[in-house]
Protein backbone atom coordinates (compact mmCIF):
# COMPACT_ATOMS: atom_id res chain seq x y z
CA UNK A 1 0.00 0.00 0.00
CA UNK A 2 2.73 2.45 0.62
CA UNK A 3 4.15 1.92 -2.16
CA UNK A 4 1.22 2.21 -4.62
CA UNK A 5 0.74 5.94 -2.42
CA UNK A 6 4.15 6.68 -3.11
CA UNK A 7 3.59 6.31 -6.78
CA UNK A 8 0.19 8.63 -6.94
CA UNK A 9 1.50 11.01 -4.85
CA UNK A 10 4.85 10.94 -6.74
CA UNK A 11 2.42 11.51 -9.80
CA UNK A 12 -0.03 13.66 -8.73
CA UNK A 13 3.31 16.19 -7.17
CA UNK A 14 5.01 16.54 -10.35
CA UNK A 15 7.78 14.12 -9.33
CA UNK A 16 6.35 11.80 -12.56
CA UNK A 17 4.19 12.21 -15.28
CA UNK A 18 1.70 9.92 -15.31
CA UNK A 19 2.39 7.99 -18.31
CA UNK A 20 6.40 7.70 -16.83
CA UNK A 21 8.06 4.51 -17.35
CA UNK A 22 7.74 2.92 -13.78
CA UNK A 23 11.00 0.47 -13.16
CA UNK A 24 10.51 -3.37 -14.22
CA UNK A 25 9.60 -5.47 -10.70
CA UNK A 26 12.91 -7.02 -10.60
CA UNK A 27 14.70 -3.76 -10.65
CA UNK A 28 12.39 -1.97 -8.32
CA UNK A 29 12.78 -4.83 -5.92
CA UNK A 30 16.88 -4.80 -5.71
CA UNK A 31 16.70 -1.40 -5.55
CA UNK A 32 14.08 -1.17 -2.43
CA UNK A 33 15.12 -4.81 -0.84
CA UNK A 34 11.16 -5.89 -1.15
CA UNK A 35 10.01 -8.98 -2.42
CA UNK A 36 9.27 -8.69 -5.71
CA UNK A 37 6.14 -10.38 -4.97
CA UNK A 38 5.12 -7.46 -3.28
CA UNK A 39 5.94 -5.03 -6.37
CA UNK A 40 4.26 -7.22 -8.35
CA UNK A 41 1.40 -7.04 -6.02
CA UNK A 42 1.83 -3.13 -6.09
CA UNK A 43 1.76 -2.47 -9.20
CA UNK A 44 -1.68 -4.87 -10.01
CA UNK A 45 -3.37 -2.58 -7.85
CA UNK A 46 -2.30 0.54 -9.52
CA UNK A 47 -3.60 -1.33 -12.51
CA UNK A 48 -6.59 -1.99 -11.01
CA UNK A 49 -6.61 2.08 -9.94
CA UNK A 50 -6.04 2.53 -13.80
CA UNK A 51 -2.63 3.74 -13.14
CA UNK A 52 -0.73 2.26 -16.19
CA UNK A 53 1.96 -0.01 -15.49
CA UNK A 54 2.44 -1.34 -18.71
CA UNK A 55 4.10 1.82 -20.78
CA UNK A 56 6.77 1.73 -18.33
CA UNK A 57 7.41 -2.22 -18.86
CA UNK A 58 7.44 -1.75 -22.34
CA UNK A 59 10.17 1.06 -22.31
CA UNK A 60 11.91 -1.29 -20.15
CA UNK A 61 12.04 -4.26 -22.03
CA UNK A 62 12.77 -2.70 -25.36
CA UNK A 63 15.83 -0.39 -23.91
CA UNK A 64 17.01 -3.56 -22.02
CA UNK A 65 16.66 -5.49 -25.39
CA UNK A 66 13.91 -8.61 -23.97
CA UNK A 67 11.17 -7.13 -26.12
CA UNK A 68 10.88 -6.44 -29.39
CA UNK A 69 8.02 -4.06 -30.73
CA UNK A 70 6.03 -6.92 -32.38
CA UNK A 71 6.07 -8.88 -28.94
CA UNK A 72 4.66 -5.81 -27.15
CA UNK A 73 2.27 -5.00 -30.24
CA UNK A 74 0.91 -8.48 -29.52
CA UNK A 75 0.02 -7.99 -25.84
CA UNK A 76 -3.14 -7.54 -24.64
CA UNK A 77 -2.09 -4.65 -22.86
CA UNK A 78 -0.89 -2.48 -25.51
CA UNK A 79 -4.27 -1.52 -26.62
CA UNK A 80 -5.18 -0.15 -23.62
CA UNK A 81 -1.90 2.30 -23.76
CA UNK A 82 -2.85 5.97 -24.80
CA UNK A 83 -2.04 6.91 -29.02
CA UNK A 84 0.77 9.23 -27.54
CA UNK A 85 2.25 6.35 -24.92
CA UNK A 86 2.29 4.23 -28.45
CA UNK A 87 4.08 6.60 -30.40
CA UNK A 88 6.61 6.54 -27.48
CA UNK A 89 7.01 3.08 -27.39
CA UNK A 90 7.73 2.97 -31.44
CA UNK A 91 9.85 5.86 -31.00
CA UNK A 92 11.95 4.61 -28.21
CA UNK A 93 11.82 0.88 -30.24
CA UNK A 94 13.11 2.70 -33.56
CA UNK A 95 16.41 4.99 -31.56
CA UNK A 96 16.80 1.25 -29.60
CA UNK A 97 17.30 -0.44 -33.62
CA UNK A 98 19.46 2.30 -34.82
CA UNK A 99 21.64 2.31 -31.34
CA UNK A 100 22.34 -1.45 -32.16
CA UNK A 101 23.28 -0.43 -36.08
CA UNK A 102 25.66 1.86 -34.45
CA UNK A 103 27.08 -0.42 -31.58
CA UNK A 104 27.26 -2.73 -34.76
CA UNK A 105 29.85 -0.21 -36.26
CA UNK A 106 27.58 0.89 -39.15
CA UNK A 107 28.67 3.80 -40.50
CA UNK A 108 26.77 7.25 -40.58
CA UNK A 109 25.82 6.95 -44.34
CA UNK A 110 23.43 4.22 -43.51
CA UNK A 111 22.30 4.93 -40.02
CA UNK A 112 21.41 8.17 -42.02
CA UNK A 113 19.74 6.49 -44.83
CA UNK A 114 17.86 4.16 -42.25
CA UNK A 115 14.21 3.64 -42.32
CA UNK A 116 13.95 4.51 -38.74
CA UNK A 117 16.05 7.20 -39.24
CA UNK A 118 14.44 8.65 -42.13
CA UNK A 119 10.75 8.43 -40.08
CA UNK A 120 12.29 10.14 -36.93
CA UNK A 121 13.56 12.83 -39.69
CA UNK A 122 10.21 12.78 -41.79
CA UNK A 123 8.19 13.32 -38.12
CA UNK A 124 10.45 16.41 -37.24
CA UNK A 125 11.18 14.57 -34.20
CA UNK A 126 14.39 16.64 -33.27
CA UNK A 127 15.16 15.09 -29.67
CA UNK A 128 15.07 11.79 -31.61
CA UNK A 129 17.63 12.60 -34.09
CA UNK A 130 19.40 14.08 -31.24
CA UNK A 131 19.62 11.21 -29.15
CA UNK A 132 20.54 9.50 -32.23
CA UNK A 133 24.03 12.07 -32.72
CA UNK A 134 24.98 12.28 -29.89
CA UNK A 135 25.12 8.41 -29.35
CA UNK A 136 26.67 8.06 -33.06
CA UNK A 137 29.34 11.00 -31.72
CA UNK A 138 29.61 8.90 -28.05
CA UNK A 139 30.26 5.72 -30.00
CA UNK A 140 33.09 7.43 -32.36
CA UNK A 141 34.55 9.09 -29.96
CA UNK A 142 35.03 6.30 -27.69
CA UNK A 143 36.55 4.22 -30.83
CA UNK A 144 38.79 7.32 -31.29
CA UNK A 145 39.90 6.57 -27.66
CA UNK A 146 40.56 3.25 -28.30
CA UNK A 147 42.45 3.63 -31.43
CA UNK A 148 44.69 6.60 -30.49
CA UNK A 149 45.31 3.47 -27.38
CA UNK A 150 46.30 1.28 -29.68
CA UNK A 151 48.04 2.85 -31.63
CA UNK A 152 50.53 4.39 -28.71
CA UNK A 153 50.85 0.23 -28.01
CA UNK A 154 51.77 -0.29 -31.62
CA UNK A 155 54.39 2.80 -31.37
CA UNK A 156 55.69 1.24 -28.28
CA UNK A 157 56.17 -2.64 -29.52
CA UNK A 158 58.58 -0.49 -32.84
CA UNK A 159 60.23 1.67 -29.84
CA UNK A 160 61.15 -1.06 -28.16
CA UNK A 161 62.92 -2.84 -31.33
CA UNK A 162 59.53 -5.28 -32.16
CA UNK A 163 59.92 -6.05 -36.11
CA UNK A 164 57.21 -4.74 -38.17
CA UNK A 165 55.77 -7.77 -38.99
CA UNK A 166 55.18 -8.52 -35.54
CA UNK A 167 53.26 -5.56 -34.80
CA UNK A 168 51.50 -5.87 -37.86
CA UNK A 169 50.43 -9.08 -37.14
CA UNK A 170 49.11 -8.27 -33.48
CA UNK A 171 47.41 -5.21 -34.93
CA UNK A 172 45.56 -7.73 -37.39
CA UNK A 173 44.73 -9.89 -34.40
CA UNK A 174 43.10 -7.47 -32.87
CA UNK A 175 41.37 -6.26 -35.32
CA UNK A 176 43.76 -2.47 -35.77
CA UNK A 177 45.83 -3.15 -38.83
CA UNK A 178 43.76 -0.05 -40.67
CA UNK A 179 44.56 1.53 -36.60
CA UNK A 180 47.65 1.49 -38.51
CA UNK A 181 47.50 2.60 -41.88
CA UNK A 182 45.30 5.65 -40.64
CA UNK A 183 47.52 6.74 -37.91
CA UNK A 184 50.61 7.26 -40.70
CA UNK A 185 52.32 4.25 -38.89
CA UNK A 186 54.77 3.32 -42.07
CA UNK A 187 55.47 6.90 -42.38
Amino acid sequence: EQLVESVKTSVVKGFMKPDEALPSVRQLAGELAINPNTIQKAYAELERQEIDTAYGSYINGINNGSMTLDQIKADSSWAKLSPEQQASVEKTAKIKGIKTKIDNGESWESIAGSYAYLELEEAGDEDGINQVKAYYAEVEAGKTKDANAASGNYLEMAEAGRPIEDIVAVATANGHYQILVDSGFWE
